[in-house]
């Protein structure tokens, strides 16, 4: 077959070739349509905070927010809690934690100069639409330090005894500070005065927390021992007391018991010298 330039060659080719260039123009398509969605998902990638987000997918009981402190210089921590924590039951939830985002020292010192508090940053999860999500929040929190989460063990009390004053015991918790109005207490036994209340308080050290729902403070009243005076009066009462008086009794009807004796026996002997005399007359 003989093609000639022009319609000569495009139309006998296209003829020859169709079922190829149908195929290949299909294919084109299809990679463009793959490219397309491929750039979505890359820009849906740089929109969403991905350390946050990804944190909350694949631990379905917990989630990752940025909680408050009272340090305008670190006025957040990064901590992974149970999502019990923020669901809006208990005194200390998180969802409670409400205010401004403290992005800032400056900001943080001006909410506090005004009385109030700046709120936690809590991403979505579930029915919960979060708090404090925004921009800035979510900048925020990513860019603060992960804290690691410490249980503090619980300090003990022992109330006084007749013999013993009362005291309590603080003990040793790695990264966790134990304080007592305010003040580093080491790990060992504190005597108390009978009637003296203390309350002793574990903080957390840098980079460390200790989550809301654990318990960090320990209170207690130490009261006089009771009892002790009646232990001391039952042992006076046992005293050989009356066991002194009883032998002195005793020795005088002892006494008393031999004299008639021996009264007895000389009236028996005059009776009988007595009868005896009569006889002999």
């Amino acid at each position: 077959m003989t093609y000639i330039y022009g319609r000569g060659i495009i139309i006998p080719f296209v003829q020859k070739y169709k079922r190829g260039l149908i195929m290949v123009i299909a294919s084109f398509f299809v990679l463009a349509q793959a490219t397309i969605l491929v750039g979505f998902a890359r820009a849906d990638e740089e929109i969403l905070p991905t350390d946050l987000t990804s944190e909350t997918v694949v631990d379905q009981d917990k989630v990752t927010l940025c909680h408050r402190t009272d340090d305008v210089k670190k006025p957040y921590v990064k901590i992974t809690v149970k999502k019990s924590g923020v669901d809006g039951q208990g005194q200390n939830d998180h969802t409670l934690h409400t205010g401004p985002i403290a992005t800032s020292e400056a900001i943080a010192q001006a909410i506090k100069d005004n009385h109030e508090e700046w709120g936690d940053i809590v991403p979505p999860f579930d029915d919960f639409l979060g708090l404090n999500w925004t921009e800035e929040g979510m900048a925020l929190c990513n860019g603060t330090e992960q804290s690691e989460e410490v249980f503090p063990a619980a300090v003990t009390f022992t109330d006084a005894t007749c013999d013993k004053s009362g005291f309590y015991t603080v003990p040793t918790t790695e990264h966790v500070t134990y304080t007592v109005n305010g003040s580093e207490v080491a790990a060992g036994d504190y005597d108390v005065a009978n009637g003296s209340g203390v309350t002793v308080v574990a903080v957390a050290d840098e980079g460390f927390f200790i989550d809301e729902e654990t318990t960090s403070t320990w209170t207690h009243t130490f009261n006089a021992a009771s009892g002790c005076g009646e232990v001391l009066s039952e042992q006076v009462t046992k005293t050989p007391k009356g066991a002194a008086n009883a032998g002195a009794g005793g020795g005088s009807v002892m006494t008393g018991s031999l004299i008639g004796l021996v009264s007895s026996a000389f009236l028996g002997l005059a009776g009988f010298l007595g009868r005896k005399w009569s006889l002999n007359q």
